[in-house]
Order: structure tokens, then sequence, then C-alpha cells
């Protein structure tokens, strides 16, 4: 006895098999970034780590970008002039053969605690999967009164 097909399962084998024989040529970004970092407040800087797959894109670099949400505000696009180099807050790297980027985040303070997102744009192409955000990264940064409280929590002893 034979199972039939569902009318997804013929749709998405024929988007398959297209693909692979190159008859459709669907610009596809994939993100992925760690979901969470945490450090203590007298680190300098901090590198967030954004790799990237681009299956049939352009054979043109992609934009980078980069933003970050802060409670109780609206996201912050961090490098409009990409963040390259200058000794600011913010510095971009860009490893694009190898489908990688972070963002480095000098003179690390208490306030930057956030969710930051990366993203990646191939701008030229006009597929909606060409241009993607990645998942977030928490950054939580710890400061000096979480080590004092650390430090204070005494443990039991026994007689």
């Amino acid at each position: 006895m034979y199972k039939m097909a569902t009318p997804n399962t013929v749709i998405t084998t024929i988007t398959l098999v297209l693909l692979y024989i190159d008859a459709i040529q669907t610009c596809i970004v994939n993100i992925k970034q760690p979901p969470l970092l945490e450090v203590d407040y007298t680190f300098k800087t901090i590198n967030i780590q954004c790799d990237f797959s681009a299956i049939n894109c352009p054979k043109i670099q992609p934009q980078v970008l980069w933003f970050r949400q802060n409670a109780h505000y609206q996201p912050e696009h961090l490098c409009p002039d990409q963040c390259r180099g200058d000794g600011g807050k913010f510095t971009v790297t860009e490893s694009l053969t190898q489908n990688q980027v972070s963002l480095t985040l000098n003179t690390l303070a208490l306030n930057d605690s956030a969710i930051y997102f990366c993203g990646i744009a191939f701008s030229h192409s006009t597929e909606p999967r060409s241009k993607q955000t990645g998942p977030g990264t928490i950054l939580v940064v710890r400061g000096r009164s979480f080590i004092i409280l650390l430090q204070n929590i005494r443990m039991p002893y026994s007689v």
C-alpha cells in the first residue's frame, strides 16, 4: 500500500530538485551567533562572533550590519560608518571569505549589557532571504556589586 504525498511534500521536493540543477537561483542567508556572553566589568574589550552561510547569493561582498537592543529603548544601528579601525567604541572585523564577522566592544561598561544582532545583506539581490539578521547575542556585563555580593556570602561551617 502506497502513501499519497501531500502537496507541501511534492512542492518541497520539486524545489529541492530545481535548486540542485540550478534552475532556481534563490539567495538564502543563514546566521549563527552565540546566545549568551557573560563578562566581568573589568574586561576592557569583548568580541561577539557572527558566522553566516550564503547559498546561491551574488558573488559580491555582503553588507554587514550590527544592531543592539537595550531594555526600554529602540534598536540602535551601531556602525553606519562600518566601524573599521577607528578606535571608537565599536570595531567591526570581517573575514568574508570565511563567512565570519565580529563586533568588538571597546572600553566595556555596565550599560553595554544588551542584545546584539548581526545582519548580513546582499543588497543587490531581490530575494527576501538574502537579507537576514541573526538570533541575537545577549551580553551581560556583571558589575562590582555582583562581585561584592558573592564575596559576602559566607558558607556555614560545622563544629
